[in-house]
């Protein structure tokens, strides 16, 4: 396991990926039907910005038996924006002098910093075991957050809001090999999705979606002899580019040694960034033009 140090000031963000999916049908309230796909989900994400920014101190939502919290907290660039994902907890107060009696219950609210990056369509989300367990719990939390402000947007009736989690070609690549024989590749691609910056792979989901109203597509390898040494990433590589970079998910089936077969998945190898966040006594974020630089280049992809 490799042990990495954090400075004083320093953050660890999981990376995720948005993918807006387009009703076929609109309603009376739609106002982008001339625009290309890439804009309509532009300006999707860019309403559910716009209302996060605009709100008010906070705003409450449910993630299953979970109460969050949305509290603003700073806009760093036109189209950055940090804010505060907390999570009500009630603590049990023993009374004084006693061990097991609970005198009184007391709300805590243990938070996450969060990272919105509306131009590049990608979140960041601090590390923070008492907000959530794993990074994958994540995804429904901020599938509901954006579920629960589409409600609140007329104009983005139109649209839903799913969360991929973001890993790289590295991780995939490191997987495949820490197995001595694997039988199964599967890639888990989701609807197109243009900011991922693959042309090809983004193209053939479109023809499948509009020929088939494919949601998603599935790509399967299996072998009984292995398929170690078989080319597999030259062979899918633009949908494997594709599912690293939020596209969907990928897993790998095989043995390590004389073991039982075991499956590793992209749920597992997150990538993450690690942040310099200086915040002054005012609880403003001073280094912000290094963050803005950071972010804008992170998880950038031209069409």
């Amino acid at each position: 396991m490799e042990i990495i140090a954090i400075k004083d000031n320093e953050k660890v963000f999981y990376q995720y990926k948005i993918r807006v999916e387009l009703n076929s049908q609109y309603s009376i309230f739609d106002q982008d039907r001339s625009l290309s796909e890439r804009e309509q989900k532009n300006r999707a994400v860019r309403r559910a910005f716009d209302f996060i920014k605009n709100c008010g101190e906070y705003i409450e939502f449910r993630s299953g038996s979970q109460e969050i919290s949305v509290i603003k907290f700073q806009e760093i660039s036109p189209n950055i924006l940090l804010f505060k994902l907390a999570k009500r907890k009630s603590i049990g107060l023993t009374a004084k002098g006693a061990s097991t009696f609970v005198d009184k219950v007391q709300d805590d609210y243990p938070w996450a910093m969060v990272i919105f990056d509306s131009k590049n369509q990608a979140v960041y989300v601090e590390r923070a075991y008492k907000v959530y367990s794993f990074p994958n719990a994540m995804i429904k939390i901020l599938e509901d957050l954006f579920a629960s402000v589409n409600l609140q947007i007329v104009e983005n009736n139109s649209a839903k809001f799913y969360i991929n989690v973001i890993t790289s070609q590295e991780e995939f690549m490191d997987c495949f090999n820490s197995f001595d024989l694997v039988n199964k590749v599967s890639l888990k691609v989701d609807s197109p999705n243009s900011f991922l910056g693959n042309i090809e792979a983004d193209e053939l989901l479109s023809e499948l979606r509009d020929e088939a109203s494919a949601k998603q597509t599935l790509i399967e390898v299996t072998s009984d002899e292995g398929l170690n040494g078989k080319g597999i990433f030259n062979q899918f590589k633009s949908f494997i580019e594709y599912v690293v970079r939020g596209g969907g998910k990928w897993s790998i089936r095989g043995k390590r040694g004389n073991n039982k077969p075991i499956t590793k998945s992209s749920q597992t190898k997150i990538k993450t960034l690690n942040l310099n966040i200086n915040i002054n006594n005012s609880s403003q974020v001073e280094n912000v033009s290094e963050i803005v630089e950071i972010i804008n280049n992170t998880n950038h992809y031209e069409e």
